[in-house]
C-alpha cells in the first residue's frame, strides 16, 4: 500500500517520505511483542484472548479485544501524522489512502471498485481539490458529494456528470448531464 499511497498523496500535494506502521493491539492484552507471529499462532492469541474477554464483553455489551482496536500509524518522514501533521495533511493523507485502497482492489480484482468520496472538497484548498479532482478521474467509478457546487474546477464540471438533489429531487445538471 505504501508506494500507492504515497503517488495518491503526491498527485494531491507536495509532501515528505510518508510510512504506514500497523498496530496490533492483541499485542496490548497477551503481552505480544513485535514482529506480529505466523497467523497460526496471532489467531491462537487471538482466540485466547476473545475467551479471556468474554465475561466482561458481555458485561459491557462491546468486544474489547481484537482487530478493531488495532492501530494503523500514518507517519511523514518518520514523525506520527497523529501527532505533527496539519488537518489538512491529516486529510489528504487519509483520502489518499483510500484512493490507493482503491487502486490496489482494482489490481487485485482485475476491475475498479465504486469509490465514494463523501463531502470531500470543503476540507480541502484549491490545490488539493484539482489534484484529488485529478487523481480520481482516473479511477473509473467514482462518486463525490458535496455542498459547493463552485468548489469544484471549472474544468471538472465541464467533463464530470453531475446529479443536484434538492429537497429530495434529483436532477441531471452540467455539460456532462
Amino acid at each position: 500500500m505504501r508506494p500507492l499511497w504515497g503517488e495518491a498523496y503526491r498527485q494531491m500535494a507536495e509532501g515528505p517520505d510518508l510510512g504506514l506502521a500497523y498496530q496490533p493491539a492483541l499485542g496490548d492484552e497477551c503481552g505480544l511483542q513485535e514482529p506480529m507471529p505466523a497467523a497460526q499462532a496471532a489467531e491462537a492469541l487471538l482466540l485466547a484472548a476473545l475467551g479471556g474477554a468474554r465475561e466482561e464483553d458481555t458485561a459491557r455489551g462491546l468486544t474489547t479485544v481484537g482487530p478493531h482496536r488495532d492501530e494503523v500509524d500514518l507517519t511523514f518522514d518518520g514523525r506520527s501524522l497523529r501527532v505533527f501533521g496539519s488537518q489538512g495533511e491529516q486529510r489528504t493523507a487519509a483520502i489518499a489512502l483510500r484512493l490507493a485502497l482503491a487502486r490496489w482492489i482494482a489490481e487485485q480484482r482485475g476491475e475498479p471498485p465504486l469509490l465514494l468520496l463523501d463531502d470531500v472538497l470543503s476540507e480541502l484548498d484549491a490545490e488539493r481539490r484539482t489534484g484529488l479532482l485529478q487523481a480520481t478521474g482516473m479511477q473509473e467509478q467514482t462518486i463525490i458529494t458535496c455542498t459547493d457546487w463552485a468548489a469544484v474546477p471549472a474544468e471538472v464540471r465541464e467533463e464530470a456528470m453531475s446529479v443536484q438533489v434538492t429537497a429530495g429531487s434529483a436532477a441531471a445538471m452540467g455539460a456532462a448531464s
